[in-house]
């Protein structure tokens, strides 16, 4: 037997065991033809050439090409295939358990996951997963944009939705392909579309902070000047405890319990003379160092309102308590660098610590002190 007709009838049995394996498919011998009996139609091959009669004259590859898969089934196809919006409810469940502190209080994260779901539901909760396609995301997308969000939060809110689809997947509430395809669909670029692009936060002006300091309550006004000389964030700075500082003869040590990126490591924040004095008396009281009126514990929200209460009365624009923060950078960037500024704010990379640093004059002048130079 020649050498291609043997090649050609081993590759003939492979596909027909192939085929019998994924469709069921069982054969026939009824002199010259095989048939291939399926539930879906039979295909008549030629026994000499061992390919199906209308392939015959073909490439084998394309013969193997057209032998169909499987289609991939999920565990819920037997139960009834449950709608998004279904799904959504059993997914904030999850991310309500998961997305949690080492302590066990829940982040932010959960709430700003059931609040973008809601804007999916509200639109296509009557699908079901399989059935939802980048076209649909695409018209998400369109629709975030209308909310007159900024381009990076467009692109945030739509990779949590493509996070509850991964999530259908991995438990398999819905196909592989799925998940795929929404991965296709490409994110809001810069000056590609109408999104608004976010403001740069910026350190505030020494004049502006000053007044604002002296329309403050005293406590808060503690709150401030620590933030300033330490760069603290709002959260560590409100849970800030006489029990988490350590006290040595020169300096004092605050290790918050909970703070941004506590899930991998500790942070550790020196409490220099100055913050000593301003810290003093209360830690001697115990507990929580800053409380309010009412002897409770101050938390991000009322700490800002009372903020931005003291700026209306000042009469400047509103600051945030986390340009308190940016203000802390940007001084020790100009006057001791880059990687002692990344310290003091505890970044993983200086890449970020850039970020808190744009209303420095610095860099403008080190370029002019270069041009001076060349010249």
């Amino acid at each position: 037997m020649p050498k291609k007709k043997i090649i050609a009838l081993i590759i003939a049995i492979l596909g027909a065991i192939i085929t019998v394996l994924q469709s069921g498919c069982a054969v026939d011998f009824k002199g010259e033809k095989i048939e291939w009996r399926s539930s879906e139609k039979q295909i008549p091959i030629n026994k000499a050439t061992q390919l199906p009669i209308k392939y015959q004259n073909k490439n084998t590859l394309e013969y193997f090409c057209s032998i169909p898969l499987k289609q991939e089934t999920c565990k819920s196809d037997s139960l009834g295939m449950k709608t998004i919006s279904e799904r959504v409810s059993e997914y904030q469940s999850y991310a309500n358990d998961y997305y949690r502190k080492p302590s066990g209080r829940p982040t932010t994260e959960a709430k700003s996951i059931e609040y973008t779901l809601r804007h999916l539901v509200s639109l296509f909760g009557d699908l079901e997963p399989n059935n939802f396609k980048p076209s649909h995301l695409r018209k998400l997308q369109s629709h975030f944009e209308d909310q007159g969000w900024t381009r990076q939060t467009v692109n945030q809110r739509i990779d949590k939705v493509r996070r509850f689809f991964s999530w259908c997947v991995e438990y398999e509430y819905a196909n592989a392909m799925t998940h795929y395809a929404l991965k296709n669909v490409k994110q809001l670029k810069k000056g590609r579309c109408n999104a608004p692009e976010n403001r740069d936060v910026k350190a505030p002006a020494w004049g502006n902070i000053q007044k604002v300091i002296a329309k403050l309550h005293h406590e808060n006004q503690a709150m401030v000047r620590i933030q300033m000389l330490t760069g603290m964030r709002s959260s560590e700075l409100c849970n800030m405890q006489a029990e988490d500082i350590e006290v040595k003869s020169d300096v004092w040590i605050y290790r918050p319990k909970e703070h941004k990126g506590d899930l991998y490591n500790s942070k550790e924040i020196v409490l220099g003379k100055r913050c000593q004095s301003i810290i003093g008396r209360r830690y001697s009281q115990g507990g929580y160092i800053f409380r309010t009126r009412n002897h409770t514990p101050y938390t991000d929200n009322t700490y800002r309102q009372n903020v931005m209460r003291g700026c209306r009365r000042a009469g400047v624009d509103h600051i945030f308590p986390h340009q308190f923060r940016h203000w802390a950078a940007t001084h020790i960037f100009d006057e001791y660098g880059l990687s002692e500024a990344s310290e003091l704010l505890g970044h993983a990379g200086e890449a970020i610590t850039l970020n808190y640093t744009k209303s420095s004059e610095k860099p403008l002048k080190t370029k002019i002190d270069l041009a001076k130079k060349a010249s």
